[in-house]
């Protein structure tokens, strides 16, 4: 499992900050992680999936004081039916809005419609707001 994300500018190569992979994860060891880019919102995202079969979605973006936010959008315990299986996969496919999720148990999770999951907390929650694992759990998961 990964212990720490670091976070790099793309442009110098310097390294910004490097993050326990727990405070990515909601606790968990890290598993698996890809970043997104929907321009259509204008939202850089990342998906971090946990060795327990958890998987956070965050909204990454630049502070004003330079430093990188990571807000919480959408938290789920599990992805699959099988508790504290490792995701090993995740792939986005923005021509159907959908996530392929892929776990150490050969099981693949299709998750439909990941901008009407978290629309609502984009809409509600001015930038730079923190989300906590308790608000997430309104969200419906669709598969």
């Amino acid at each position: 499992a990964h212990r720490h994300v670091s976070a790099w500018d793309s442009f110098s190569y310097e390294c910004l900050h490097q993050y326990p992979a727990e405070l990515m994860t909601c606790g968990a060891d890290m598993s698996a992680m890809i970043s997104l880019d929907i321009r259509a919102q204008d939202l850089s995202l990342i998906v971090v999936a946990g060795v327990d079969g958890s998987l956070c979605i965050r909204r990454v973006n630049r502070q004003s004081d330079g430093r990188l936010g990571c807000v919480l959008l959408h938290y789920m315990e599990r992805v699959n039916g099988d508790a504290g299986c490792p995701i090993t996969w995740i792939s986005y496919h923005p021509d159907v809005d959908s996530m392929l999720v892929g776990d150490a148990g050969c099981t693949l999770a299709l998750l439909r419609n990941l901008n009407d999951q978290i629309s609502p907390w984009l809409s509600a929650r001015p930038p730079g707001a923190h989300v906590n694992v308790q608000d997430s759990g309104r969200l419906k998961e669709t598969r």
